[in-house]
């Protein structure tokens, strides 16, 4: 019979898509990874000097890919739910794997399982996705497989592997199983993902070892995951001809299922970051802390806004009430009321997206917003738009007074300053947030996307803490 679906998306990508994750470290009940960008030349993947303009364009084009599969992992009417309990016998204190990029994701390298040799146990890069939970990993006998430069993950050699048998736990009834002699009725997972990528196999649950910050020892968790022994429509965007190294995803959302989750106390449900703005020359770092490395300085100012958690997918949603531009309020040209909130079906709402590196509105909200500035720079001579952006101006000696914008959040007000609002080229400048468009090959995500993505480039210079648990979203201005 099938098993059970859990239909998941990838997301987290573009900004982070765009990077890889160097090391990951920390203490007492936290941790942090530190990430690198792929056009760093510390990247491996560095792709020499690119412009601005060319950055810019290759973001856009991995946003676009990514909007298409948002707007089809929050309206699929396949999605089902399945968590499952765990026991962390041993803490990941210090945990320090050393990560890279691959194409259009960031992965990250863990120890599995417990096997004869040295060291007892097999590295292997996994994609870290933030838009899903469940950890898997392509193992041995798989059929199809997508192709690996590893070998296939021999999880009977393992002396710690151990199957997750139907009847032993709530969500595996004998309905979704697969009996194998001499174990039982094993519980099976299925996950399809919004590119219709697709794997399945048996649940189990495995010890993962992550190299100490001294690089000299090593800690280790015991997780569940999935032993995918079918695996469908995977590519990762590697360059033709290289074999990819990666061989399943670590899930980070906020399910029950996730990594972030079953890492109990030590995550205590909850992560933040603080980005560095984006320059012509810097191509910054970004720092992730979970648990109790997430904080603040007792110094900051510290706003809070409801957590919204979506009823189809565990991605960051907020309640925006209005936006202010100009001195122009949204609520004062356009009848804003529910435009910005999440319907029955999944559609709208704001979601506040590290991974996207740029920033949508739907339309009509985008042209109303869009057109107070429109007038403001109505004296400056208009130069063809870099793509992605809509409308750019040739600079001014001189001109500095650019606007900011304001959002005006359920209890508190984010403001986005105008270096945020502006992006500055060498001699002109243009609009930074972008209305939805058609995705080519795909769904409209104008039409069942989001009504708003929040993305990266106006997220920075403020540390922003996600917590689960409180179902609340924390920010305070802080020089990333």
């Amino acid at each position: 019979m099938d098993p059970k679906k859990i239909v998941l998306f990838l997301f987290f990508v573009s900004f982070l898509i765009l990077q890889i994750t160097q090391f990951v470290y920390g203490e007492h009940n936290g941790f942090t990874i530190k990430l690198v960008h792929r056009d760093s030349m510390d990247s491996p993947l560095y792709p020499g000097n690119l412009t601005i303009e060319e950055r810019f364009a290759r973001l856009h084009q991995q946003a676009s890919a990514r909007l298409k599969q948002m707007a089809w992992a929050v309206t699929s009417t396949k999605k089902q739910t399945m968590s499952m309990n765990h026991t962390t016998t041993s803490h990941p204190k210090g945990i320090q794997p050393p990560v890279r990029y691959d194409g259009t994701f960031y992965v990250t390298m863990v120890g599995i399982g417990n096997i004869a040799g040295v060291p007892s146990f097999k590295n292997y890069w996994l994609m870290a996705d933030t838009g899903s939970n469940i950890l898997w990993t392509q193992c041995e006998g798989c059929r199809p497989c997508f192709p690996q430069a590893t070998p296939l993950y021999p999880f009977s050699k393992s002396s710690t592997y151990r199957p997750y048998i139907c009847g032993q736990h709530p969500l595996c009834d004998p309905g979704h199983c697969t009996k194998i002699p001499g174990v039982g009725n094993i519980c099976n997972y299925l996950v399809e993902y919004a590119n219709h990528a697709l794997t399945k196999g048996h649940f189990a649950k495995e010890r993962f070892t992550f190299l100490s910050s001294n690089h000299q020892s090593s800690e280790a968790v015991d997780l569940f995951f999935g032993c995918g022994l079918e695996q469908y429509r995977f590519e990762f965007n590697t360059p033709k001809g290289v074999v990819t190294p990666i061989s399943g995803i670590i899930g980070l959302g906020y399910g029950r299922d996730s990594l972030v989750v079953q890492l109990g106390e030590r995550g205590k449900g909850r992560f933040s970051h603080c980005l560095q703005p984006w320059s012509h020359t810097q191509i910054p770092s970004a720092y992730f802390k979970f648990g109790d490395d997430a904080k603040f300085d007792a110094r900051q100012q510290v706003f809070t806004t409801p957590l919204y958690i979506h009823p189809s997918a565990s991605v960051y949603y907020v309640t925006l009430k209005d936006i202010s531009v100009l001195g122009n309020k949204l609520s004062n040209m356009f009848p804003i009321t529910g435009f910005f909130d999440v319907k029955r079906d999944g559609t709208g709402g704001v979601n506040i997206d590290s991974g996207s590196p740029l920033t949508y509105i739907k339309r009509p909200a985008y042209q109303f917003l869009i057109n107070p500035l429109l007038a403001y720079f109505q004296s400056f001579r208009t130069v063809p738009a870099t793509s992605p952006y809509k409308h750019c101006y040739q600079k001014r000696p001189g001109f500095v007074d650019f606007p900011g914008m304001t959002l005006h959040l359920l209890g508190a007000d984010y403001v986005v300053g105008p270096e945020k609002l502006i992006v500055q080229f060498q001699t002109y400048f243009c609009i930074s947030f972008i209305p939805f468009e058609e995705v080519a090959g795909g769904p409209s995500v104008f039409a069942i996307g989001p009504s708003m993505i929040i993305g990266n480039q106006w997220l920075t210079n403020y540390r922003f803490i996600f917590d689960y648990r409180a179902k609340q979203v924390y920010f305070a201005r802080e020089n990333c």
